[in-house]
């Protein structure tokens, strides 16, 4: 248990409780409860760990998840079931894979993904109505910010570049 300042926060619409022991979560102390509602770690570090170990406390209910400034690694394909999610926050993490695979995820209000090593066109997020924060910067994605976010109202664009690197 190393406390570092990193935080990942889980939240889900369940009422259901769970707890999870240090064998199931590594490097979690077994002095932490963890709930699905809100799941929620606090103030400690959870790496490094595979995303896959975390996919079990995942459930279609989530509506929010951070797990920034984490050493947490692993392609982020499995995200694509949690179709109630709101906030996705997995800036500064070693995550990997392609934003494709998060297209259903069109509830986004929050998606933070930059310092990740995500790849993809972000037109994937272009069903995403409700964006009003969008952080990429420092990834390996591509494509039109117009195209992708052009029908986000609430969406406030500060000056980028309108095209990202091919």
């Amino acid at each position: 248990f190393s406390n570092s300042g990193a935080t990942a926060t889980a939240t889900s619409t369940a009422t259901s409780t769970a707890t999870a022991t240090a064998t199931s979560l590594p490097c979690v102390s077994p002095r932490h409860r963890l709930t699905t509602s809100p799941l929620h770690y606090d103030q400690f570090d959870l790496g490094p760990i595979n995303m896959t170990k975390l996919r079990p406390l995942f459930t279609d209910s989530m509506i929010h998840l951070d797990l920034s400034h984490n050493n947490v690694s692993g392609d982020i394909k499995f995200l694509q079931t949690l179709h109630n999610l709101k906030e996705l926050k997995l800036h500064k993490t070693q995550v990997t894979g392609s934003v494709d695979k998060l297209k259903g995820l069109s509830h986004l209000s929050v998606l933070m993904l930059s310092g990740t090593k995500v790849s993809g066109d972000i037109s994937a997020f272009s069903e995403c109505h409700d964006l009003e924060i969008v952080s990429l910067n420092d990834t390996k994605l591509t494509g039109v910010l117009e195209v992708a976010f052009g029908e986000c109202p609430k969406l406030e664009v500060t000056p980028l570049p309108l095209l990202l690197p091919t």
